[in-house]
């Protein structure tokens, strides 16, 4: 039996606006607070296939049963959709767009583990048509530009 592999990660979300109503917002100055997202955020987003949650909830742990079954040995969280721009009134529009957004995953990783961070934007909400497709960071931290839209997932 293999020990259970440790993954604590923490995701944070910075946006970068422009937009028709926006005035476009720099790398410094970002246009809201970083969205900061736990492993439990993680786990309960989404989508979580592969993974637990340690008895804490602070580590996504890839789960031990994947090493008796079968032959694909990766975990995978993607996160809830994120609205990247404020919404007045509860409602955003989907004609604004965010001009990037710098996303950082925080996470110890143990030997012979690795984390791929990928992420993706659209302009819908709800439709998944005109997304752009799943784009690797490079490492746990990277700046996803240009933007399809507001909208924005991570997958790790």
């Amino acid at each position: 039996m293999h020990a259970a592999r440790s993954l604590a990660a923490i995701l944070v979300v910075h946006a970068v606006a422009a937009g028709p109503a926006l005035k476009p917002v720099t790398a410094a100055a970002p246009a809201a607070a970083p969205l900061v997202l736990s492993a439990s955020d993680l786990y309960e987003g989404f989508e979580a296939r592969k993974v637990v949650l340690d008895k804490a909830a602070e580590h996504l742990l890839l789960d031990p049963r994947v090493f008796s079954h079968g032959k694909e040995r990766a975990g995978r969280a993607v996160t809830d959709v994120v609205d990247l721009l404020p919404a007045p009134h509860g409602l955003g529009d989907d004609c604004q767009t965010a001009e990037a957004v710098d996303i950082e995953v925080a996470a110890e990783v143990p030997a012979g583990a690795a984390v791929r961070v990928e992420a993706r934007s659209g302009a819908m909400f709800f439709a998944q048509t005109g997304w752009s497709a799943w784009r690797e960071l490079g490492g746990m931290k990277g700046r996803l530009a240009p933007q399809a839209g507001r909208y924005v997932q991570v997958r790790l």
